[in-house]
């Protein structure tokens, strides 16, 4: 029973943290497009 209790939480953790990156991720691409938007204004 402890066994199948700690998968659960290590498999909550690994979704927590990759739930984390994509946002990571998705916000960084969003700031990167903003700057090509805004330097590409500038030309």
């Amino acid at each position: 029973m402890l066994e199948k209790d700690f998968k659960s939480v290590i498999n909550e953790i690994k979704e927590d943290i990759r739930s984390t990156q994509y946002k990571a991720m998705q916000e960084v691409n969003s700031n990167l497009i903003m700057l090509y938007f805004r330097l590409g204004k500038l030309f």
